[in-house]
């Protein structure tokens, strides 16, 4: 009777959770503060559903700083006629496209 006692009393815990979400809340008046709330309330709700034992520490929010780098562009018009040559040189463009990006992208990261 205890470990259903318990059972009914997570699964009753998980549901009060949830329930303060609700589709009108951001909606009505969407501000990062209230996707933050939200958001939080979702991640407590999945750690619950997710670890039985010990939840995660919550993220921690708050101001934060970002530096953007924009790279040089690159071009993929000048891979197009590879690209329809035949169906081996179209996937070899497609991998030499994504190579290159990848290092331009891996280039920018400080």
């Amino acid at each position: 009777m205890a470990a259903e006692a318990s059972l009914r009393m997570r699964h009753m815990r998980l549901v009060e959770s949830f329930v303060a979400v609700t589709g009108n809340y951001v909606r009505d008046r969407p501000t990062a503060e209230r996707y933050a709330e939200t958001l939080l309330i979702l991640f407590d709700l999945v750690s619950r559903v997710t670890n039985i034992h010990r939840s995660p520490r919550r993220p921690q929010l708050g101001w934060r700083w970002v530096k953007i780098s924009v790279g040089n562009p690159l071009s993929v018009r000048d891979r197009l006629s590879e690209y329809q040559q035949s169906r081996p040189a179209a996937k070899q463009a497609v991998r030499d496209l994504t190579q290159t990006l990848q290092q331009s992208l891996e280039n920018l990261i400080l």
